[in-house]
């Protein structure tokens, strides 16, 4: 290479080498002819493990043994004008500590004037490349599976609701043991299969706006993770002991949601801790990388094959047996998605498994307080859901607690009610024909501003506060729900 048409003294020529690798992208070095290293970016750095003055000592055959030879051959090889080689090389770059990490480079020859005294090499870390191309396949598989679950969970969680809801109606009056015995084994399945539904859309959700969520302290969430998974264990008194290694190092916040984070976090424990039949270690660190937090939830455990760490993240799939649904990484993992991040994986059968959070780190607000619970002073309710066996549920229900109600089965026939009657509250599905429930708050708000709006949603909701105050909506309740919360929402949107 030559500065300004003429060739450069030895320092300078350096100087020239270092500028030019520390501005390519990848995994980037310089080299003459002799094999010896003349100039290599940070990330070459950071992926061989090496220091820079470690690497100053150090020749091409180190790094790259096995195509040193082909990379040495550049100054036979048909260089065009701007000096570069045809064509791509799948080698490995052996790292200080000797592993051989897989990338594809290719080549461009180094000139003074127009001799070549070397070349400058641009190679891509394949595991990168891989790990993009697994996260790429999740998220499509992710959002199909999504369009499924939002299809089906809607209608599930409805009949889950009539379910529930007249087991628990049935409970108030039913005689004899036996009977109440039945309800209650109906009322557990009830709850049990809301908790699966909700367990797959929390899996597929896609993610709100970051920009509304608080600052979460991630540390804070692992710390009361890890209590809660000491205290789990320590319940199994017959089950091997699981040593705990906290590394947290000083990170920012991220935007979310820390419920949420800890669920993602608890579900790798498990995980680890099923990985590890006979005992061992878990390893849980964070560290701040540029923008991004690192978290890591590395075991000791059994590893995993190649097959299995590629579908690890996949919803419904386990190597657990039936009593295993299938779902907590692919939880944790839709979770993480959702906060804006990913979750890497590496494995080694018979060594342990390490998971890898990244998160992006910020700020956020927080959420506003809600009112207090207060009496039913005889309130006008207003019921409006297409399906006709909840309306009867919750006219039973509402009117037993005190509360004169009207049904709608549609929103044009409930706009049509308001015109006639004042209505304190409307209970609202989101999903109806003809006109949804958002569209049934926006009319209210100019034609029935005094009502109040309760939405229940037999999809996973979770709608930025701005929003529901906008259109008067008060409380958001997922269903199937329970009666007492249910009435306690109720509660909440006539006082507030």
């Amino acid at each position: 290479m030559s500065h300004a048409g003429q060739p450069c003294d030895g320092r300078g020529a350096a100087a020239v080498y270092q500028h030019v690798v520390a501005s390519l992208p990848g995994l980037c070095l310089a080299y003459d002819l002799s094999g010896n290293l003349l100039a290599w970016n940070d990330a070459l750095e950071v992926a061989s493990g090496y220091a820079r003055g470690e690497l100053a000592s150090r020749a091409l055959a180190d790094l790259l043994p096995g195509a040193a030879s082909d990379l040495l051959a550049i100054d036979s090889a048909e260089a065009d004008d701007r000096g570069e080689a045809e064509g791509a090389l799948q080698t490995s770059l052996v790292t200080r500590q000797g592993r051989r990490l897989p990338i594809e480079a290719t080549v461009n020859a180094l000139l003074d004037g127009d001799r070549v005294v070397g070349g400058v090499m641009v190679a891509w870390d394949l595991r990168a490349v891989r790990r993009r191309q697994e996260q790429t396949i999740r998220l499509e598989r992710l959002r199909a599976l999504n369009e499924l679950a939002s299809g089906i969970s809607h209608n599930i969680n409805n009949r889950l609701t009539v379910i529930l809801g007249r087991a628990q109606l049935a409970s108030k009056t039913a005689r004899g043991e036996d009977l109440q015995d039945d309800l209650r084994a109906i009322t557990r399945a009830a709850r049990q299969s809301a908790e699966l539904v909700q367990r797959l859309q929390n899996s597929t959700a896609s993610w709100v706006d970051r920009r509304a969520l608080p600052p979460v302290d991630v540390n804070a969430v692992v710390r009361e993770a890890l209590e809660r998974a000491r205290a789990e264990w320590r319940e199994g008194a017959a089950s091997p002991a699981v040593s705990i290694v906290e590394d947290l190092a000083e990170v920012a916040q991220p935007r979310g949601l820390a419920e949420e984070l800890q669920r993602a976090v608890r579900h790798m424990l498990a995980n680890a801790r099923e990985a590890m039949p006979e005992g061992g270690t878990v390893t849980i660190a964070t560290r701040q990388q540029g923008h991004w937090l690192l978290l890591r939830v590395s075991d000791t455990g059994e590893g995993m094959t190649e097959e299995v760490r590629r579908r690890a993240f996949d919803p419904l799939f386990t190597t657990k047996g039936p009593k295993s649904a299938g779902l907590g990484l692919s939880i944790a993992y839709g979770i993480v998605a959702r906060h804006g991040g990913d979750i890497d994986v590496e494995s080694i059968p018979g060594r342990g498994t390490t998971f890898t959070v990244r998160l992006p780190t910020g700020a956020g607000r927080p959420e506003a307080a809600r009112g207090p619970v207060t009496g039913v002073d005889r309130k006008r309710v207003l019921v409006v859901d297409d399906e006709g066996e909840i309306c009867q549920m919750l006219t039973r229900l509402l009117s037993g607690e005190g509360y004169r109600v009207a049904v709608a089965l549609d929103g044009q026939t409930a706009l049509t009610l308001c015109g006639e009657a004042t209505f304190d509250l409307a209970i609202t599905d989101l999903g109806m024909p003809d006109m949804s429930g958002w569209e049934l708050a926006d009319a209210l708000r100019s034609q029935s501003p005094a009502t109040r709006v309760l939405m229940v949603s037999g999809w996973e909701l979770d709608v930025d506060r701005a929003r529901l105050a906008e259109y008067n909506i008060r409380e958001v309740l997922n269903k199937p729900f329970e009666i007492r919360a249910l009435l306690d929402a109720v509660s909440r949107c006539l006082a507030a």
